[in-house]
């Protein structure tokens, strides 16, 4: 903390007196659990602070949450500086992916919830006069890590890290099967190997020394369960005897309904997109290709980030785009393959190299614009060579289908010599490591993110 914060006083969300039940319900668990304080008929200690609380509906339960954000500019959380703070790590369903990849088919899987995560953290004693709040006139303390004050997760994930660690070194498990996000840690392994069972079973006993309680294992293999070839981890479902993997029933139907409200509006607000886009993003996250159908959506997103009180209206390549979410999510099958890691390629391998000469303001009307490729093999000899020019009428014009300026098309050129091969020799390439080298650093980017600045290019993918 910096600089010693004064006394405060303020005062409740209206939310909890909505809730004033549940409200009354919580701190009292609170209290039985050890994690709260009181009640105190007046401020136990000298320049206490008195924080808001406030109660957040989620799904079929009420949080009550003390707001350490106020009074605003001298706050619990104004007053930490998060350049001291431990950089938090988190494993992500698409890495956790990858791992199931290297452990093979039948992989077993296992998963643990820590309950009451922050809870589990106490409060240094200088401290705890931060962490007052006040109900039913009387004074109460919160005696463990905060939700919603900016240094719970990292103190919090410096205990699970440490839990993690102890496991894995205890258990001899290689460290590249385990796996964790706060409260939440995943593992796998072969399945001609124990490192499944071995780990849960240290992981489970350290935990019980420590006091800190898990989750019950989940019938439906959800929150936690043992070691299984079936789970859901990190909001994806897995299965490992087909090597698969699905979005849960409830996201593809909740996604299916945003894009349907966005596609159908004649215009759609900062709000509206952020949720789309957030849900979007968590396919994407699993589905690469899918990353070159954003862009165009990523527009309208970023206009509206800078207009925040505007609303925009799609254009026609957004839609079209949506569309393409929206089939996915409706195949019938809605079980997909887990991917491996990306890699680099052999040393032996198919080189293509693509080049071209773009329109320039200097360019003459009779002069040849377009793009050639080569193909190297293994041993260093050619088996592909094309060169293809534009048409002079389109140069003559100056100006493409749309009446738009023709401008460069460099990068155009160069990504259309990169595909002509896969088009006229698929059968060469099949199943093959390819390299493809060009001069060209959009064609780099663009090819990485899936798209380049014109809505045109995400046609290509």
């Amino acid at each position: 903390m910096s600089p010693p914060l004064p006394a405060v006083f303020c005062d409740n969300a209206k939310t909890t007196f909505k809730y004033g039940d549940t409200i009354t319900d919580n701190i009292a668990s609170w209290i039985k659990k050890g994690f709260v304080s009181g009640p105190f008929d007046q401020a136990p200690e000298k320049l206490f602070r008195v924080n808001s609380i406030l109660a957040t509906k989620q799904k079929e339960k009420v949080r009550t949450v003390l707001n350490v954000s106020l009074p605003k500019g001298s706050s619990f959380n104004d007053n930490i500086d998060e350049l001291k703070l431990e950089k938090v790590k988190m494993c992500t369903a698409k890495k956790f992916s990858y791992t199931i990849a290297e452990a093979g088919k039948n992989a077993l899987m296992c998963k643990f919830d820590m309950q009451d995560a922050y809870k589990n953290v106490p409060v240094p004693l200088e401290e705890l006069r931060l962490q007052g709040f006040q109900w039913l006139g009387k004074f109460f303390v919160e005696t463990r890590q905060i939700f919603g004050s900016k240094s719970a997760v990292s103190n919090f994930d410096i205990l699970g890290q440490t839990i993690q660690d102890i496991a894995i070194i205890k258990s001899n498990t290689p460290r590249k099967w385990v796996h964790r996000t706060l409260d939440d840690v995943p593992v796998t392994g072969p399945d001609n190997s124990n490192f499944c069972e071995k780990f849960e079973e240290t992981y489970r006993g350290i935990c019980s020394k420590c006091n800190i309680k898990l989750a019950e294992n989940c019938d439906k293999f959800d929150k936690a369960f043992g070691c299984s070839k079936y789970g859901k981890v990190l909001g994806i479902w897995f299965e490992t005897k087909h090597m698969r993997w699905s979005l849960p029933k409830e996201k593809t139907e909740k996604t299916k309904a945003k894009i349907a409200e966005v596609y159908w509006k004649n215009s759609t607000s900062l709000l509206e997109m952020q949720q789309l886009m957030g849900s979007l993003n968590d396919i994407t996250q699993m589905c690469d290709f899918l990353r070159g159908f954003k862009k165009p959506l990523n527009n309208v997103l970023s206009y509206l980030q800078r207009n925040e009180n505007k609303t925009a209206k799609l254009n026609s390549q957004a839609k079209k785009d949506l569309v393409v979410f929206w089939n996915f999510l409706s195949d019938t099958d809605n079980w997909h393959p887990i991917a491996r890691r990306p890699c680099s390629p052999p040393i032996h391998k198919i080189s293509l190299t693509s080049d071209a000469a773009g329109c320039t303001r200097d360019t003459q009307k009779d002069e040849q614009v377009g793009f050639a490729s080569i193909g190297i093999d293994a041993k260093g000899l050619i088996f592909f060579a094309s060169q293809t020019f534009w048409e002079t009428s389109v140069l003559q014009e100056g100006k493409d289908n749309k009446g738009k300026n023709l401008g460069s098309k460099t990068t155009t050129l160069e990504f259309l010599g990169i595909l002509i091969p896969f088009l006229l020799i698929p059968e060469k390439l099949c199943n093959t490591h390819i390299t493809v080298e060009v001069d060209n650093i959009s064609c780099v980017y663009a090819w990485q993110n899936k798209h380049s600045r014109e809505d045109e290019m995400a046609s290509f993918w």
